[in-house]
């Protein structure tokens, strides 16, 4: 769930040692599936739901133009959870590409989960088998961009190895170059300070 009462700022992650993450599977109950058409309408509300997105409108248009301009791939790529007893799609996350450092490097992306099934381990399971199928696919190092207000699951991408980076503004990235680093500062001061007062 993201914390908007603190200040927004956009941070990315890096994790170079791509072979080495906790594995985790999903509860009983529960089964992946893969991006299928009209599962579009079950990522927007997910997104919607958790203020990731304003409305199931600019997040079904999101999804879109993120990943249907690559079908196949949305095909192969985008993963979701299904409880197996009410065929309800609980938890989405998608290994994708991103630019951001001027070149394609793989990212884990959009990590939802529906709040009334939060603390059942589906972010977890998510990412190991999203982590697993990087390392089937490539030996290159990737990354997430995520934001201050989602704290909470910064330290879980900090249990599967990824780190706060804190190097040169990267090519693509909306921000002033004199201003990047010691804004990256600030934000990443605020999320470990979030993080400790959860300890």
């Amino acid at each position: 769930m993201l914390d908007k009462s603190i200040p927004f700022a956009a941070v990315l992650m890096t994790k170079h040692d791509i072979g080495i993450f906790p594995r985790y599977r999903l509860p009983a109950g529960y089964r992946f599936c893969l991006y299928r058409a009209g599962m579009e309408q079950d990522w927007a509300r997910l997104q919607a739901e958790s203020g990731q997105v304003d409305g199931l409108d600019a997040a079904e248009t999101l999804f879109r133009n993120e990943f249907l301009q690559e079908p196949d791939m949305a095909a192969r790529q985008c993963l979701f959870v299904a409880d197996e007893h009410t065929a309800f799609i609980a938890a989405t996350a998608s290994l994708w590409f991103g630019d951001h450092f001027g070149e394609r490097h793989a990212r884990i992306h959009w990590v939802t989960v529906d709040t009334a099934y939060q603390g059942r381990g589906l972010a977890k399971a998510l990412l190991s088998r999203l982590l697993e199928q990087h390392q089937d696919q490539s030996s290159d190092w990737l990354y997430l961009t995520t934001q201050t207000w989602s704290y909470k699951a910064i330290g879980l991408y900090r249990r599967f190895g990824f780190l706060p980076y804190r190097g040169p503004k990267p090519v693509n990235w909306k921000s002033r170059d004199e201003d990047f680093i010691q804004d990256t500062g600030r934000a990443w001061d605020l999320i470990e300070h979030q993080l400790a007062g959860r300890a």
